[in-house]
């Protein structure tokens, strides 16, 4: 995050507004920028996602950060649809309990976990100032730790969207959004049966840039990829509209998969 920006951010944390730009304009928020004058245009991400029929539709945001998304869904889906927000940082948990009581939001259900491929127990290792950063991946918590550098460090549960599914009596969802710092193959692969049975549309922040060598920025990607296609998916990134096939496409720095 811009120096600047990070600094700013320190005092408006909380400031409630009215969102007047992003996705959730119109919409109250605790924190962040979005009361100034817009400063940066519709992302393509959220073009795709704003794009889409989500009335009475069931929608997983997973890494929720400040419930951003989280209120556009809930937004969308309208009184007929829901949301399920995966969040294990305990202060972003805060804050999007926060946002949702601004908007007098009930279509919503928080759950305080982190997703991966089975149940467990992991260290959330969060950079300073970076509280939308947030990382369990252990070869992502490599670029983190350098001297001078204050992280914070959480212990969280985490478990399988398989899992959850039957035991915190979930919908299945239409689409999910998933942006895990690096950890989303680990989410992949604990969703097997519900990507089975119920094929929801995935909307997934792509995290090379997490990782500090080319050799694991391609590891990373390719298991991702291969993930997907074995689920059958389609992939197209957002940013560019070329549909993926494989690495020979590049390493997608910054950039967004939407797979149907």
């Amino acid at each position: 995050m811009n120096p600047v920006v990070r600094f700013i951010r320190r005092y408006t944390e909380n400031f409630s507004y009215t969102v007047r730009w992003g996705i959730a304009r119109g919409m109250k928020r605790k924190g962040g920028l979005q009361f100034i004058p817009q400063i940066t245009r519709l992302r393509a991400e959220e073009k795709l996602l704003m794009g889409l029929n989500l009335t009475g539709k069931t929608i997983y945001d997973i890494g929720g950060f400040e419930g951003i998304f989280t209120l556009y869904f809930s937004r969308a889906a309208g009184p007929g649809g829901n949301v399920v927000t995966f969040e294990p940082n305990p202060v972003n948990q805060n804050k999007i309990n926060a946002n949702l009581s601004l908007n007098g939001i009930t279509n919503v259900r928080l759950l305080r976990k982190g997703v991966g491929s089975g149940p467990g127990t992991f260290t959330l290792v969060v950079p300073s100032g970076e509280r939308e950063s947030g990382t369990v991946h252990a070869k992502a918590q490599e670029r983190y730790a350098f001297p001078g550098k204050k992280d914070t460090e959480y212990t969280i549960s985490v478990d399988s969207l398989d899992n959850m599914l039957a035991q915190e009596n979930l919908r299945p969802p239409h689409l999910m959004k998933i942006d895990i710092e690096g950890f989303e193959n680990e989410a992949l692969r604990g969703a097997r049966n519900l990507i089975s049975s119920h094929k929801p549309q995935l909307h997934i922040e792509v995290h090379t840039h997490v990782f500090d060598d080319e050799e694991q920025k391609r590891s990373y990607l390719t298991e991702l990829i291969g993930i997907l296609h074995g689920y059958n998916y389609r992939i197209t990134c957002v940013e560019t509209g070329v549909e993926v096939r494989g690495i020979n496409n590049g390493l997608f720095e910054e950039s967004h998969f939407y797979c149907v």
